[in-house]
């Protein structure tokens, strides 16, 4: 049997969007037209609000509440029309009858409902000026972190992800992903490696690349693993733009999620040179810190996970001395061996914990 050529032309993928635009321009020409009577679109969208449920009216807090206070009024004066012979009468009897006793009842509910919404109108307004305060919360700086391209992994932290991770029976998380050099690294060893990262673009790059990337927040994702079922855990990136709860939380969830004798792998910047060495626009918009590996070992030690070591990553351009037979070498020396230690180090380090129980 042949395909017949029937004329019908293939539709191609719709364009929502461009659909939406022109169902708005069409609204505007009828109104502009007279097509449409004054006042049917408020009405339209007053009958929809007042029967629809509250989730399908918007999904921000804000739509969500003008539903609900425009539902807190209890109206008792319920209608009589009715098809059956005698309908009308009888239940406009039974409303007058009744009128007393439900309108007492709905005076009490209708002042309990009105005072509910205001009660979390004033808690969202508080909430969202915290957010526009709080960076970790703002809907814009997410959106400005998002549109950031993440930073390349190091080789040295591909190397200490390797040999921490060998031997792993269950699944490797690594979080955030990037480019995707650990993922691909830990499974070229023939572990099951997968990776998360918040920014689609990055996910999406290493997901053609043949990768099992997903969009996603570590902490979000780790939530949601049961306890004990991970071969190992790398942490990257995240560790450094989230506040130090933020971070401390990730790591109990990512702890609570290894399999016993698994490793957790944390890689951060060295807090010395977060501002140097950083793209500055992400130093900027990042709501946390990076935390010293002192404070790591001491957090991950809490954890009950045993720290193997601390791994010091590429070094810092550092300031060159002077020759020895040159006047003065030996101040500007001993200048300069201040200097590296007060200014320069090591760029990252990485924190290798294991779970013995």
């Amino acid at each position: 049997m042949t395909d017949v050529d029937d004329g019908v032309v293939p539709l191609g993928p719709i364009d929502l969007r461009q659909v939406l635009v022109e169902i708005d321009e069409e609204v505007a020409r009828r109104r502009a037209s007279g097509a449409l009577p004054p006042g049917l679109e408020q009405e339209l969208d007053a009958t929809f609000a007042r029967f629809a449920p509250a989730a399908t009216v918007g999904g921000d807090a804000a739509s969500v509440l003008a539903a609900a206070e425009r539902s807190a009024f209890v109206d008792v004066d319920v209608p009589t029309a009715s098809t059956l012979p005698g309908g009308p009468v009888l239940k406009k009897a039974l409303r007058k009858g009744m009128a007393w006793y439900l309108r007492y009842l709905a005076q009490q509910t209708s002042a309990f409902n009105a005072a509910a919404v205001r009660a979390l109108r004033s808690i969202d307004d508080r909430v969202a000026a915290l957010e526009q305060t709080s960076p970790a919360a703002s809907p814009h700086l997410r959106d400005a972190l998002e549109a950031l391209e993440p930073a390349s992994s190091a080789d040295d932290l591909v190397s200490v992800a390797l040999v921490a991770c060998r031997g792993a029976t269950g699944r490797v998380l690594v979080a955030d992903a990037g480019d995707g050099a650990e993922v691909r690294a830990l499974s070229g060893a023939g572990l099951d490696a997968y990776g998360l990262d918040p920014r689609r673009t990055a996910a999406n790059r290493a997901l053609a690349d043949g990768l099992d990337v997903r969009v996603g927040e570590a902490a979000t994702h780790l939530a949601g693993v049961a306890p004990a079922v991970l071969g190992g855990v790398v942490l990257r990136g995240v560790v450094d733009r989230l506040p130090v709860a933020g971070a401390l939380a990730l790591a109990e969830a990512a702890a609570r999620a290894l399999a016993p004798g698994s490793a957790l792998v944390v890689r951060s910047t060295s807090p010395t040179a977060w501002a140097r060495r950083l793209d500055p626009v992400a130093a900027d918009l990042s709501p946390g810190r990076p935390l010293s590996p002192e404070t790591w070992v001491h957090a991950l030690g809490g954890l009950g996970l045993t720290v193997e070591g601390v791994h010091d990553g590429p070094p810092a351009e550092e300031l060159r001395d002077i020759a020895e037979e040159l006047p003065g070498a030996g101040a500007v020396n001993a200048n300069n061996a201040l200097l590296r230690r007060a200014l320069f180090g090591p760029v990252s380090y990485t924190v290798v914990a294991r779970r013995t129980a």
